[in-house]
């Protein structure tokens, strides 16, 4: 049974939007499709908006009017739908948004919103892999300083180079995953600062190039992966990367242009 969500939520009461509700009170074989109703914007009192339920199959643009809904204070989730079309720019106006923005496993199109830089109140994750996003990656991602789990936009068709701004996310946890992209040039010293990083970096199955930076081996909390393989990275591995002794999972740099002898110091890495 396909359904619509409704259009005539009731304005002046609703405080969150949760498909997961309305999953519920149709059952187990009903799923909302079409259009994200543009009237969502007169919700302005909601806290968040998931629109990411296992039910869900909306499909058509992201409605611009979600910018209106300027109270929201925890998540705007729009995942795992057929969304097509741009990113509204008008996200960028969400700036209470206190945790997470994802428009990950989409159809959205068009390049990263610059805009998306304002929402300097998020604290958790901006998911926007797996999408058909092109364009560079904005140099005002890096005024997103609070973020403090992960940000993704791996598996998109993301290109130019990676912002040095980027080193600037030193609140992050947990990983930054940029590969399966068209991202090239040379790989951010600065990404050495992301010193709180415990999962892992990820630049592998891109066109960056360069030398691998020495500053990586100051990634020292990293407890997972090092990814930079089938990449166009040139020069020696550097001795540093023997400091990332709680590495756990591995560190891989096949499928490149690098050069020179082995380190010794790559044997320090005994917790993988």
């Amino acid at each position: 049974v396909n359904v619509q969500l409704p259009t005539t939520l009731p304005v002046s009461e609703t405080t969150r939007l949760d498909t997961e509700d309305y999953c519920a009170e149709n059952g187990a074989f009903s799923w909302y499709t079409g259009t994200i109703p543009t009237q969502l914007g007169l919700l302005t009192k909601v806290s968040y908006v998931d629109l990411s339920a296992s039910c869900t199959f909306f499909s058509g643009s992201v409605p611009s009017q979600l910018g209106m809904l300027t109270a929201m204070a925890i998540y705007v989730y729009l995942y795992s739908n057929r969304l097509t079309g741009p990113t509204p720019t008008e996200l960028g106006k969400l700036t209470k948004l206190g945790s997470s923005i994802s428009l990950r496993d989409t159809l959205i199109s068009g390049t990263v919103p610059t805009q998306l830089g304002m929402l300097t109140a998020m604290t958790n994750v901006m998911n926007l892999y797996n999408t058909r996003l092109t364009g560079p990656t904005p140099t005002e991602l890096g005024k997103l300083t609070k973020l403090g789990h992960s940000i993704s936009l791996r598996d998109t068709l993301i290109s130019g180079t990676v912002p040095t701004q980027l080193g600037m996310l030193t609140a992050m946890t947990s990983f930054m995953s940029l590969y399966s992209t068209r991202l090239t040039g040379p790989t951010p010293t600065e990404l050495g600062k992301l010193t709180k990083l415990g999962d892992g970096i990820s630049l592998r199955d891109t066109l960056i190039s360069g030398t691998v930076p020495t500053q990586l081996g100051m990634l020292t909390a990293m407890t997972s992966f090092m990814s930079l393989y089938s990449t166009r990275l040139t020069g020696p591995t550097p001795t540093e990367l023997g400091k990332l002794t709680k590495l756990g999972d591995s560190i891989s740099l096949r499928d490149t242009l690098i050069s020179g002898t082995v380190p010794t110091q790559l044997g320090m890495l005994t917790a993988m």
